[in-house]
């Protein structure tokens, strides 16, 4: 009987520090998106699929230092806006209502992926910086 329980407890143990993920704590700073941005894959029906810049689906969008930003395309907002950087949370703003939540997955120099939220949907983006 005590073979089960300690079997038990080591397998309920397991499950749990299995289940634990350790959450990404990696912050991301106003200086690394400065720029201009523009979409090179969608991820749509479980595969990146490439988004040719004739593509409706190819947007840019210019990020400056004063919390500006420029984007071209209603995939990053049409127009003027202002942004914040929180962690690895960008939120976009028109006319000071939040327009679209980003969550950067990851990000370099030259590259980035990120999760939109849109409608109760995700939708991953990769980017390159021009």
């Amino acid at each position: 009987m005590k073979k089960f329980f300690s079997l038990l407890l080591l397998c309920i143990a397991s499950v749990v520090f299995l289940s634990c993920e350790k959450e990404d704590d990696t912050t991301f700073s106003t200086d690394q998106i400065i720029g201009t941005w523009e979409t090179t894959r969608l991820y749509v029906g479980g595969e990146w699929i490439d988004v040719p810049s004739f593509s409706d689906m190819y947007a840019t969008m210019t990020f400056y230092e004063d919390g500006r930003y420029y984007g071209d395309n209603e995939l990053f907002g049409s127009g003027w806006g202002t942004y914040t950087l929180s962690g690895r949370t960008l939120k976009t703003y028109f006319e000071g209502e939040l327009f679209y939540t980003y969550t950067i997955k990851s990000l370099t120099d030259t590259a980035a992926e990120v999760t939109m939220a849109y409608r109760g949907a995700n939708i991953a983006i990769r980017l390159r910086k021009q």
